[in-house]
């Protein structure tokens, strides 16, 4: 996780408390990239996480949109 935070400053951590987990929403991204935000779900509740760069994901994706939406399920890029 510290790569990525070293790379893109921008970032929000956002408790999915519709199935539970955490979401770290990296957006949005310089322009010079093809995708404007990466979404990482973290299976520790947020009250957990006591240093993001030491993290450990297993799920990314990237994301493709310019508005940022935040539901019960974390944030989205909407087109």
């Amino acid at each position: 996780m510290s790569d990525i935070v070293n790379r893109f400053a921008n970032y929000k951590v956002q408790q999915n408390i519709y199935d539970g987990g955490t979401q770290i929403f990296f957006y949005p991204i310089p322009e010079e990239y093809e995708f404007s935000g990466i979404e990482f779900w973290i299976e520790k509740e947020l009250e957990e996480i006591t240093d993001i760069n030491n993290l450990v994901f297993y799920r990314i994706a990237f994301n493709f949109g310019s508005t940022l939406f935040l539901g019960r399920d974390g944030y989205h890029l909407k087109r």
